[in-house]
């Protein structure tokens, strides 16, 4: 499947650094303790891996459907990806840029002449 501009879509998710490879190895070479897979998912979540990690998973699954461990990690980091995605808020724009911070300026401003002419005599 591509991306946006013909570029594959895993193209975007980057590749797992040595210490997650380093990481994933562990899993791989004890599939059913879950520590390992708590310490790898961890680390990418902290490493801004997330999306790799899921495609780690993705890929094992891919090569044994229905592995239930697999399956349970893919879910997981779905839920930490969801939890992050929804803590993040954009950043608020400052009331001084705001279209009514303008116009109670102008306001103001007008009042001041205002009353300089007709008190200012």
């Amino acid at each position: 499947m591509s991306g946006s501009g013909g570029a594959p879509a895993s193209a975007a998710i980057p590749p797992l650094d040595d210490a997650a490879l380093a990481l994933f190895a562990a899993c791989q070479s004890a599939w059913e303790d879950d520590q390992r897979h708590d310490k790898f998912v961890k680390y990418c979540s902290a490493a801004g891996l997330l999306a790799t990690a899921a495609r780690q998973y993705r890929l094992h699954l891919d090569e044994h459907p229905g592995d239930p461990i697999a399956t349970r990690m893919q879910q997981r980091i779905l839920t930490m990806a969801s939890m992050l995605l929804s803590t993040q808020k954009p950043a608020r724009q400052p009331v001084t840029r705001s279209r009514g911070f303008v116009i109670l300026v102008g306001l103001a401003a007008l009042a001041g002449i205002i009353g300089a002419i007709l008190y200012g005599q």
